[in-house]
């Protein structure tokens, strides 16, 4: 009889040890559900974040590229103008030479005084937009060299 109860005894210390394994596990299991749930509720946050991010730097590039359209075009309409108006001066400066030939004293001098203010304006102007020049050049390097490689 003592090894019966001794048998049962052991048997229910088994049977406890069983039960109290599988609550165990039945307690992890639920933890690591919760960890996977928070796990997949952070990726999808992450991954409609940079959705939204690059949906925001995707219209700021689509922006920045119909603004440069645009200033092209600006700047192919003033290019033009320039064109135009440089045509106009050449055409006038071909009939310069005749015209000075049967032209009086006076009038030489007084053109090649207005000449000289218009090459001196000229000139001035050149120099002014050979600075912006180096200017742009220097700012262009220097985005360069500074992009990460």
């Amino acid at each position: 009889m003592i090894y019966t109860h001794a048998a049962a005894g052991i048997a229910g210390a088994i049977l406890a040890g069983v039960l109290a394994w599988q609550v165990q596990a039945w307690r992890y299991d639920a933890q690591i559900a919760g960890i996977k749930a928070q796990h997949a509720t952070a990726l999808a946050s992450a991954n409609q974040k940079a959705l939204d991010d690059t949906i925001k730097m995707q219209r700021a590039k689509d922006e920045a590229i119909k603004a440069a359209e645009q200033r092209a075009k600006t700047q192919a309409a003033n290019a033009a103008n320039a064109r135009a108006d440089a045509d106009r001066l050449r055409a006038q400066l071909d009939g310069v030479p005749a015209r000075l030939a049967s032209a009086t004293d006076g009038a030489v001098r007084e053109y090649a005084s207005a000449a000289s203010v218009v090459f001196a304006r000229c000139v001035g102007a050149y120099q002014e937009l050979a600075g912006v020049a180096d200017g742009h050049a220097a700012d262009v390097r220097l985005m360069q060299e500074a992009w990460p490689k």
